[in-house]
């Protein structure tokens, strides 16, 4: 058992504190548990800001896709009665589900483990049955257990199969299942209206068609009620500790019982699948991340929900868990990563990590690589190195240029659409792409002209549907491809493909497609997106 005595929580409180201030975060709580008692609770900010309203610690957030864990547990438990096998076809429990695929059938194995070649889904209904049902207007692009896709529409599929097999909705199995008997008798197993009151409010931008940044004003996120097996559990760090705890100890009870079998359990948390999405771990096995951070053996996950963000980490060689929940945007695994750090520093007597200095102003290494003239048939722009700082000259209008990746800036003129990201030939920055437009700069060597489809014309554009999830996307046309920009700025090239149909993204085990539709008046009208559509918007 911990002694908390050693814990030096002032730190972890200095650098959730530096980071709520340099951040867009509302409110947040907090939660750390050793094997055997919570160690500390905390809570930050406001749970509304229009009130300023204080979040308080029995606060529940919605936690996202960390309930997927949650309803691995039902179907272990239907496994260790017998009742399921996770090696049949899914077509066994749900003869009515449908993917178009070359190869051979999907099982729930595949399904838990986002090998099965689906799509993420479209989240365009609170039920599941819809939204598996579309799954029949896509096709699976890899053979079962070979590659990872992040599927949320897999897991509302696992939800439907323990309803087939038990008659009852996946969210009152949670509850009696899981929830009770681990007492987090607050926590909810859906997102519904009588919640509502219990949850803090969401936040999200209140620009959402454009990238987030330092200038930006956040607003309460869409409400919606939702009970699908892949991310509606509500909760708060209290109650969340005593689930972790549960996984500390294997799967056993607070009484000595068991949730599930100790084989159901290893098979829950076995590395599966090595993901090659840079973000799921070196592993993934039932609903969790598997693999070694900082040497030791840890699970760790993170949920995403409109308005909501989450993480959960366990370090299964310290025998420590921590989550964090936030009501609005932000990266909650960084504070649970750094707050598991200095627990596990200060019972090891080891080095403390460092509080990082965080400035409002985030800092450009070699700015000066970037700057310079770059020029397009449309005009142009210069950029400008200030020390560390990047500034951006376009029309006689000054903006600051922040750093979110490799080359990739956000501008602090809210009126901007897009992300400036910089392209380079053999290590020289020579290119800045902004949305559909194209600049060089005096170093660029390369082709100035590109060839383009005619048909492709009627394509580029701002798409919107009424989906909180994907409220919107646009689509360019850029040096002769085309291409899907998200308002965050993430962007994919659309790589075609027979019948009108368009990949999304370059890698060619991607299930994500896109077509265009409705062709009036030269222009497309409507994008089937992965089983989801969303219409041209009169906005640019």
């Amino acid at each position: 058992m911990a002694t908390t005595k050693r814990v030096r929580f002032d730190l972890i409180d200095k650098y959730i504190k530096r980071t709520m201030k340099t951040t867009l975060i509302p409110g947040l709580s907090i939660g750390i548990t050793d094997r055997e008692r919570t160690l500390w609770v905390a809570s930050y900010g406001c749970s509304e800001l229009e009130s300023e309203r204080k979040v308080a610690p029995g606060d529940l957030f919605e936690i996202g896709s960390i309930s997927k864990f949650f309803s691995v547990i039902v179907l272990m438990q239907l496994r260790d009665k017998g009742l399921v096998d996770l090696d049949r076809p899914v077509t066994d429990y749900l003869p009515w589900f449908k993917v178009k695929s070359r190869y051979a059938p999907i099982t729930l194995h595949h399904l838990l483990t986002h090998t099965a070649g689906l799509v993420i889904g479209q989240e365009e209904s609170p039920e599941g049955v819809p939204e598996v049902w579309s799954l029949r207007c896509t096709e699976a692009s890899t053979p079962p257990g070979e590659h990872f896709h992040y599927s949320n529409h897999g897991y509302k599929t696992v939800g439907l199969v323990i309803e087939k097999l038990t008659g009852r909705s996946c969210g009152d199995m949670v509850r009696d299942r899981v929830l009770r008997p681990l007492g987090m008798n607050s926590t909810e197993p859906v997102i519904a209206n009588d919640v509502r009151s219990r949850l803090v409010v969401g936040y999200g931008p209140s620009l959402d068609d454009r990238p987030l940044t330092s200038s930006s004003r956040l607003a309460p996120a869409a409400w919606f009620e939702s009970g699908t097996a892949d991310g509606t559990i509500c909760s708060n760090p209290s109650d969340m500790c005593r689930h972790l705890r549960m996984i500390l100890h294997g799967g056993a009870l607070p009484n000595g019982g068991r949730l599930m079998s100790v084989d159901s359990f290893k098979l829950m948390t076995a590395p599966h699948i090595k993901p090659e999405d840079g973000y799921h771990g070196e592993s993934y096995g039932y609903g969790m991340n598997v693999g070694q951070l900082d040497g030791h053996s840890c699970l760790w996950h993170t949920g995403g929900m409109v308005g909501y963000h989450a993480s959960i980490v366990v370090d299964v060689d310290s025998g420590l868990g921590v989550v964090t929940l936030i009501n609005g945007p932000g990266t909650p695994e960084e504070i649970s990563f750094f707050a598991l750090k200095t627990v596990r520093a200060c019972l090891e007597d080891a080095t403390l990590p460092k509080v990082p200095p965080m400035s409002p102003i985030k800092e450009v290494e070699d700015a000066g690589q970037y700057a310079g003239k770059y020029s397009s048939p449309e005009g142009t722009v210069r950029v400008v190195p200030s020390g560390k700082e990047l500034w951006l000259v376009r029309d006689g209008k000054r903006s600051r240029l922040e750093p979110t990746a490799p080359d990739k800036f956000n501008s602090s003129d809210v009126s901007e659409l897009f992300p400036f990201r910089f392209g380079r030939n053999d290590g020289v920055v020579t290119e800045l792409f902004n949305g559909p437009e194209w600049y060089t700069n005096d170093r660029y060597r390369g082709p100035r002209r590109f060839p383009s489809r005619k048909e492709w014309e009627p394509f580029p554009g701002h798409y919107r549907s009424y989906s909180p999830w994907s409220s919107n996307f646009r689509v360019v046309l850029r040096k002769g491809q085309l291409a899907i920009i998200e308002p965050q700025g993430d962007e994919e090239p659309l790589v075609p493909l027979a019948e009108g149909w368009f990949r999304i993204g370059a890698d060619p085990k991607c299930p994500e497609r896109i077509r265009f539709e409705m062709m009036v008046d030269g222009k497309a009208h409507m994008a089937f997106r992965s089983g989801g559509r969303a219409y041209r918007s009169f906005t640019p």
